[in-house]
């Protein structure tokens, strides 16, 4: 059997444990909900929360260099 690139199964179950923890931890999701929700929606989610993260983050900074 031919190895390819990518992510191995334990990887790839860690991958997705640290999804949850961002969608619970940070948008109040239930464990449930974010586990259940499509793959591409969760993705969406943290998409949107590193975008706002940042917009955060700027915000601060400029407000320091006031």
């Amino acid at each position: 059997m031919f190895r390819f690139f990518g992510l191995t199964p334990d990887n790839r179950a860690l991958h997705v444990l640290e999804e949850l923890f961002l969608l619970i931890y940070h948008c109040n999701f239930s464990y449930s909900d974010a586990k259940n929700i499509p793959v591409f929606e969760r993705h969406w989610f943290i998409k949107r929360l590193l975008e706002e993260k940042q917009r955060q983050s700027k915000a601060v900074d400029n407000l320091n260099k006031k």
